[in-house]
């Protein structure tokens, strides 16, 4: 797989600053054909000053210990990774509340002072990737408990949801499971969990992602019905947080569940945590046509239920129907889930130098980087899991009896 760099982050931080600065821009027009105050128009410039000095801040901590530490500091580590991409993910959230706000309902100063934070964390990490870049030591690969209390500490993931990754407490003591198994309450959050599944268009009904009470209680956050990803960090959208399990599913299936083509079978991430290679520890689903997720040799693939060699003198017509992957076009299209990373259209980022960025290039929004389906997203189907079904994932309950 493509290397995420580091690069990548810093564009998008760059990025968002400058389309914050247009959205105060037209803010402003508007703000002023209805007679704002003077008060609320200088916090705009206030706002937008703030902006662009960031943007200039993290352009020039970057490009200034690029040109002294070259490919390895555009690399970056694993550290450096998760803290640029949560910031560019925060921040991808503060400018969607930029754009709604109304003269009515303005509260500025609570901006200025996120970028001001977001600034500053930002600087302060490409500082410290900087000392570590001119160590003698190999890039600093962290651990899946470390990515969990990073997750917790830039991404709000619940206290609890740590404990039970990294295998410190068990759910039954962490939550308030019903007798039904059908929900889950955090004891320390009180966030109140229910399993879940979304339908894939294209393949037959059974077809489905689906996460269950285990999976949701490692992916909730402190507050809200915010979630965050459980697998292996690949992607920007990774190191993200996702409204609902919905938007969780939706992830799940973009990045985590990936067709490579060639007739391959379908593979599928592990969760990054200690029950990573027990299949009946990993908290969600996948079903394609009839293909249950398997763990074969180590891995997590869905078959791909190929047609079967015509016997001699039975026509091919009789044979019986290719699965997705071979089957027509748009069963194809509304399958093909996961990230090519050599079609990747970061692919071409990653192999720029500071100099060029920003020179005629438009990097690829977050949004449409997150969904890669959203071809179809608007026909997925959202339902409770149904307990009974023969897609039925393995209880909670099941999950702590298995250590």
């Amino acid at each position: 797989m493509a290397e995420i760099l580091v690069l990548v982050a810093v564009w998008m931080l760059k990025s968002g600053f400058e389309k914050g600065v247009n959205h105060v821009i037209e803010l402003n027009a508007k703000w002023r054909e209805r007679r704002a105050s003077r008060a609320k128009l200088a916090e705009l410039v206030e706002l937008e000053q703030e902006l662009t000095a960031a943007q200039c801040s993290v352009h020039d901590a970057y490009q200034t210990r690029y040109l002294r530490y070259g490919q390895r500091f555009k690399v970056g580590d694993d550290l450096a990774r998760h803290i640029l991409f949560a910031l560019a993910a925060r921040q991808d959230a503060l400018l969607k509340h930029l754009q709604g706000m109304t003269v009515e309902n303005a509260n500025i100063q609570p901006v200025i002072a996120s970028i001001k934070g977001t600034k500053i964390a930002a600087t302060n990490c490409l500082n410290e990737l900087a000392f570590r870049t001119q160590q003698p030591t190999p890039p600093l690969q962290l651990t899946f408990q470390d990515h969990a209390s990073l997750q917790m500490e830039h991404q709000n993931l619940c206290r609890s949801a740590v404990l039970y990754r990294t295998g410190r407490a068990t759910h039954g003591q962490l939550a308030q499971v019903s007798s039904s198994q059908r929900n889950s309450s955090c004891r320390n959050c009180r966030a109140v969990l229910t399993p879940s599944k979304m339908r894939i268009p294209g393949a037959d009904r059974s077809s489905c992602v689906a996460i269950d009470l285990s999976g949701l209680f490692r992916a909730h956050c402190h507050a809200g019905n915010a979630m965050t990803c459980i697998w292996q960090l690949r992607r920007p959208s990774c190191y993200g947080v996702f409204q609902g399990e919905r938007a969780l599913l939706k992830h799940l299936l973009g990045v985590h569940v990936r067709n490579n083509g060639n007739g391959a079978d379908i593979e599928v991430d592990w969760p990054a945590d200690i029950r990573r290679g027990d299949i009946e520890k990993s908290g969600f689903w996948v079903r394609i046509n009839g293909s249950q997720m398997q763990n074969q040799n180590g891995n997590l693939v869905v078959p791909i239920q190929r047609p079967a060699a015509a016997a001699p003198g039975v026509p091919t017509a009789n044979a019986p129907t290719a699965s997705f992957a071979v089957s027509s076009p748009s069963i194809a299209s509304a399958v093909e889930v996961g990230y090519s990373d050599s079609t990747s259209e970061w692919a071409s980022v990653m192999e720029m130098g500071p100099p060029e960025v920003g020179e005629g290039y438009e990097m690829p929004s977050s949004g449409r980087f997150a969904d890669s389906i959203r071809e179809w997203a608007s026909a997925v189907e959202m339902d409770p899991l149904e307990v009974g079904e023969r897609y039925e994932m393995p209880s909670s309950e099941r999950f702590e009896m298995h250590g």
